[in-house]
């Protein structure tokens, strides 16, 4: 089949896709459009995963052909795939892996997946939850769930496979799990409204001991019994468990400021509203790691007492665009210049890395 015969109809496909609006139907039909739409998502989620296994398979045949080395190939098609889906290379190699899983694997999950009983996530957490399991007990776990896939939440999948893989291969779950302790990791991304997300993935017993002992102090506080004065002052137990745990991860003491710097770029202009008279006043500030802050956000951050704040000036090129020269009389790729380097390219030039 060419290329043309495959993509033509799917082309028309997105055109009745784009005139619908749900204008003119019952509530009650609107729903039944919802459910079929989202079948719709996971069939053409399975026919990309088909698809990328040819694909997948057809460059690795062609890399050996040529001799080339196993694991640049990986990266390649990773690389390609990430750019027609629109995402970073690791979330392309992802993919990749997903639909070679499911397609040589668990071929149950992938019917399910065609047939639009089931999502994308439902699929990527059987993947995952199976992962480092012999080939075997893999597509052992996957027929024995077939049946029930329809009815299971992704939460109860991930359970269900991890209790099957448990009941199969104790001693490679066993295995799998001592395995995982080496992967153990600190965290952080950016999460909406000037807050950001730090994770801790750890040994079970650890995390959530360490998570009990966090709320028991935090109790604690709310109930006034603190030996160390500290009061909730209004707080809810969430913000007194994440106040104290930030507290005790930066080795402050009650009421002292973040003792880390952290970079907060921003325009002369924003900060002090002289510069460039053609640069808004209002251009948002960046944190690296973060993304873009407003302006007043930024100078609430600089004008707290508990913050301290030290200024170390950027210079750019005349259009404003480009990155080309920090304070420091460092002559490496270390220490300032190496910040400098990572403040100026902030991402990937690639594009959707």
């Amino acid at each position: 089949m060419s290329t043309t015969t495959t993509i033509e109809p799917l082309t028309g496909v997105r055109a009745v896709l784009s005139t619908i609006t749900g204008e003119g139907l019952s509530d009650t039909d609107r729903l039944a459009l919802i459910g079929a739409l989202e079948e719709l998502k996971a069939v053409t989620t399975a026919a990309q995963v088909r698809v990328t296994e040819a694909f997948d398979t057809s460059q690795r045949c062609a890399h050996v052909q040529a001799g080339g080395d196993p694991g640049k190939a990986s990266r390649s098609i990773g690389s390609q795939l990430a750019l027609v889906l629109r995402c970073s290379p690791s979330r392309g190699d992802a993919f990749r892996h997903l639909a070679t899983v499911l397609t040589d694997q668990m071929p149950h999950t992938l019917h399910a997946l065609t047939q639009g009983v089931i999502s994308q996530y439902h699929a990527q957490v059987a993947v995952t939850a199976t992962t480092g399991l012999p080939v075997g007990v893999r597509e052992h776990v996957d027929e024995v769930l077939a049946p029930d896939l329809p009815s299971l939440t992704p939460k109860q999948l991930g359970a269900a496979c991890r209790r099957v893989a448990a009941q199969v291969d104790a001693a490679g779950v066993v295995a799998k799990i001592n395995q995982a302790v080496g992967s153990r990791r600190v965290t952080v991304r950016p999460a909406p409204d000037g807050l950001a997300y730090l994770s801790v993935v750890g040994p079970l017993a650890e995390v959530v001991g360490a998570y009990a002992t966090l709320r028991r102090d935090a109790h604690t506080i709310i109930g006034g019994q603190d030996p160390g004065g500290e009061g909730a002052g209004g707080r809810g137990l969430g913000a007194v468990m994440t106040d104290l745990a930030l507290r005790r991860l930066s080795g402050r003491g009650v009421g002292e400021g973040q003792p880390v710097m952290v970079d907060l770029v921003i325009t002369d202009r924003s900060l002090l509203g002289v510069g460039d008279p053609t640069r808004s006043v209002t251009e948002p500030a960046h944190v690296p790691g973060y993304g873009p802050i407003p302006v007043p956000f930024a100078h609430a951050w600089l004008g707290d007492p508990h913050t301290p704040a030290r200024i170390r000036r950027l210079f750019t090129s005349v259009d404003g665009r480009d990155l080309v020269a920090m304070e420091s009389r460092t002559r490496g790729l270390t220490g300032a210049l190496a910040d400098m380097i990572r403040l100026r390219d902030q991402s990937c030039a690639a594009p959707w890395c």
